[in-house]
């Protein structure tokens, strides 16, 4: 638990500093306002927080934007995929 407390700190950080498209969209998902489904915002799964996170059905949603493009972003973007999967 404690090599998490990290990655919970910068999920809680990025609540609070949500680029416009994450507001955005956010605005259209908060209070499950898409079909009664239930997302979370910047929800840490792992080593990394996603944007948007769907429990029941295992689905993450990533909002592209500059940040994307940050080596330190970069270096960690082919792992996300193994790392996502969930069981059904």
């Amino acid at each position: 638990m404690m090599g998490e407390r990290p990655t919970f700190q910068r999920a809680k950080r990025l609540r609070r500093d949500m680029s416009l498209p994450e507001v955005i969209l956010w605005d259209c998902l908060r209070g499950r306002r898409l079909n009664g489904l239930r997302f979370r915002r910047q929800h840490p799964v792992g080593p990394y927080v996603r944007d948007f996170f769907h429990a029941e059905a295992g689905l993450a949603v990533e909002v592209d934007g500059a940040h994307h493009d940050l080596p330190e972003q970069m270096r960690g973007e082919p792992l996300v995929s193994s790392v996502l999967r969930t069981p059904p």
